[in-house]
């Protein structure tokens, strides 16, 4: 049978539209080859002096298993771990095959883990053989929804906290009872960025124009974490005294007022909101910072309060790293149609 011989090259004007944004136009021939339509979704490999355009039509056409499996040698810690990280990288299907028979305690935890995660269920289980599938399909889901809980309850935690430590020591405890919930957000949401970076279709579903917008969540999303394991870490710390300095309550109450502000902000992305409120809260947080030599010379023999200081540095560390990718965030939505995706990353 006869081939059909295609026409390998072909020469395009650059256009220019809107704000200095380059354009042209796709052959017509090639077009209707590849029946692409209005809205469809092109991969653009960068080689240099030349750019290699694919049709990535297949990704609405068929549903892309992503699977792993995981050989169990007796090493219990890095078996669970490992069910985590394959979560998290948006695995849908694991299997989890034993060299010897699996002791019924890890069981158990296996199937902890799996209820701690979103969507994550045990559909087989032999002696020696464990089948994990997700059953939540990433494209049913609502990132804005998610981040707007997550935001909702690290606040509420903030907040308990800052009361407890200043009147209300019972308060205290429902950081540990919110922390479960947190962490499943989180991990739902770490998850649903990494299947945005492999999949463009899934990307523009839940509205990230640009790989910059996904990366820019992620690290945010991991901040957010750091800092309220910090903060769950000084619970357990102040069970073992009676009495905080006010001197560190105040700063503690200045923290979570900035970490309110820059969350809410975080969840509407208003891009008109100026990127000089941020500054002021990235300032504010430097004050704080250079406060505490001198407050560590100060509680330098009152041991407790002293290490409540040092965490107040890794709070405000937490913050900056936050209050900065919002202003890249900021920079970038406002010149994305001259910016190069590196001056971000």
């Amino acid at each position: 049978m006869k081939k059909e011989v295609l026409k390998r090259e072909d020469f395009r004007k650059v256009m220019i539209t809107g704000k200095d944004t380059s354009v042209i136009t796709l052959p017509k021939k090639w077009i209707e080859r590849n029946k692409i339509k209005k809205g469809d979704i092109l991969k653009i490999k960068d080689i240099g002096k030349s750019l290699i355009l694919t049709s990535y039509k297949e990704l609405e056409d068929e549903e892309n298993l992503l699977t792993a499996r995981i050989t169990y040698d007796g090493d219990e810690t890095l078996l669970l771990t490992s069910v985590i990280g394959a979560y998290v990288l948006g695995i849908d299907e694991l299997r989890i095959i034993g060299t010897t028979e699996f002791d019924p305690g890890l069981i158990i935890k296996i199937s902890k883990i799996c209820s701690s995660l979103e969507g994550l269920e045990i559909f087989e289980e032999r002696k020696d053989f464990i089948f994990i599938k997700n059953i939540l399909s990433p494209d049913k889901l609502s990132f804005r929804h998610l981040l707007s809980r997550m935001a909702t309850l690290s606040k509420l935690m903030f907040w308990n906290f800052f009361e407890g430590i200043s009147q209300n020591p019972k308060l205290l405890n429902t950081l540990i009872d919110r922390d479960e919930e947190l962490n499943r957000l989180y991990l739902l949401g770490v998850r649903l960025l990494h299947l945005s970076l492999m999949n463009p279709k899934l990307s523009l579903k839940l509205g990230f124009e640009s790989s910059v917008l996904v990366i820019g969540r992620l690290l945010i999303l991991r901040n957010i974490e750091k800092l309220i394991d910090e903060l769950k870490n000084l619970v357990i710390l102040y069970n073992k005294i009676e009495n905080i300095d006010t001197q560190i309550i105040e700063i503690f109450d200045a923290l979570y007022s900035i970490y309110s502000d820059l969350i809410d902000q975080f969840v509407k992305f208003e891009t008109e909101k100026s990127i000089g409120d941020i500054s002021k809260r990235i300032n504010q947080l430097d004050d704080i910072l250079n406060s505490l030599p001198e407050l560590m010379k100060e509680f330098e023999k009152k041991a407790i309060n002293y290490h409540y200081i040092l965490s107040i540095r890794v709070l405000c560390e937490k913050l900056k790293n936050i209050a900065s990718i919002m202003i890249n965030y900021l920079f970038y939505w406002q010149n994305k149609d001259t910016l190069d995706i590196g001056t971000i990353l």
